[in-house]
């Protein structure tokens, strides 16, 4: 059977969208924009192995959950609705909604990309509406960026500065508590089927972007390719009523995916002190859903194994150094000593810094 031609092609329900079942035109657009997705995880992995993994990295946290640590083997990666940068997950789309008028201009997929961006940003209030009434409903937009911008990503967030006065500020109890060094190069990613579907991505672990150009220049090389792509296929988009509307959706859709990982890897300069890194999972679906209660939030959270290396009588933590917080009173060091006995076999030290 011959291969349809482009002024003829129309997409029948039950047909394949194999190259035997379109235009050689429409395939190999097709081909490109989808390749597009390999190219932004290319250079997202580009930026990643520019920042080794430290020897040791820190995680701050109050007694209680020092112990919970200890006591179940687990670290918890909570909800990042709950983080305390009120830009988090949408500092990207600011940076983007710009960017995406100056690179993509007036064509029908900048107006397709700034109107998901936008969507995207006013979730929150369309997400109210839509409780409070359903005569107005959002459209088919509204409905896709409130799916993503609700779809649940769970963090646990270390930094490399063990002893910094605003982590034990924020979320060290004040001074009160400890920050724990783990060795996360000993961290098996793969182990989350307890946690996540089979079909889950394991977590990654990333260093956050705060350079506010470098985000830039990443965001740009996205539009910049999905543009470049889109002016090769011009004549493709606008030759079948079907490709001017399929076309437009996948570049939409490829760069909105390249934007989503970056929701959780780029936060504004104003918290480069932080030097953050993150363990960050997307999961489609959890298998067992675990809550907390911290500052005063019912938060949800997922467990994932801490890193340790087998042993005998058991399997040692891979956790280096703890720091107790400059407000810990002389006591804290012996009982947190007792609570690692057969546990780990970390260094123990007091903070250097004062805190008033």
């Amino acid at each position: 059977m011959a291969r349809p031609t482009l002024s003829n092609f129309v997409m029948e329900p039950g047909q394949g969208y194999g190259e035997a079942d379109m235009p050689p035109e429409l395939w190999a657009a097709q081909s490109a924009i989808e390749g597009l997705r390999e190219t932004y995880l290319a250079q997202r992995k580009a930026r990643r192995e520019r920042h080794p993994i430290p020897d040791v990295l820190y995680h701050y946290t109050d007694l209680r959950g020092l112990q919970g640590m200890f006591s179940s083997y687990n670290m918890w990666l909570s909800d990042a609705a709950y983080m305390n940068d009120p830009l988090e997950g949408t500092w990207v789309h600011h940076i983007a909604g710009t960017l995406a008028r100056e690179i993509l201009g007036d064509s029908a997929l900048g107006q397709q990309t700034r109107d998901h961006i936008e969507a995207l940003l006013l979730a929150p209030d369309l997400w109210d509406q839509s409780l409070r009434s359903r005569r107005d409903e959002p459209d088919r937009l509204h409905y896709a960026a409130m799916e993503e911008a609700f779809r649940p990503a769970f963090i646990a967030s270390f930094t490399e500065d063990g002893d910094l006065l605003s982590q034990w500020r924020g979320y060290g109890a004040g001074g009160d508590g400890v920050s724990i060094g783990f060795d996360l190069s000993k961290l098996s990613l793969s182990v989350v089927d307890s946690v996540f579907p089979e079909d889950s991505a394991p977590p990654a672990l990333i260093k956050v972007e705060y350079d506010a150009e470098t985000q830039r220049t990443e965001v740009r090389q996205i539009f910049e390719m999905a543009r470049h792509l889109h002016d090769e296929h011009v004549d493709v988009l606008s030759t079948n009523p079907y490709t001017a509307v399929r076309l437009p959706q996948l570049f939409s859709d490829t760069i909105r995916d390249a934007l989503y990982w970056l929701r959780w890897e780029f936060k504004s300069p104003a918290y480069r002190e932080e030097r953050e890194w993150r363990l960050v999972s997307t999961p489609m679906a959890i298998r067992t859903r675990l809550t907390r209660m911290s500052n005063g939030h019912i938060v949800p959270y997922v467990e994932m194994p801490l890193p340790q290396t087998p042993g005998r009588p058991v399997g040692r933590l891979e956790i280096p150094r703890i720091v107790l917080g400059p407000r810990c009173p002389p006591s804290a060091v012996r009982s947190i000593r007792g609570l690692l006995q057969n546990l780990a076999y970390p260094e123990v030290v007091r903070s250097e810094l004062a805190l008033r």
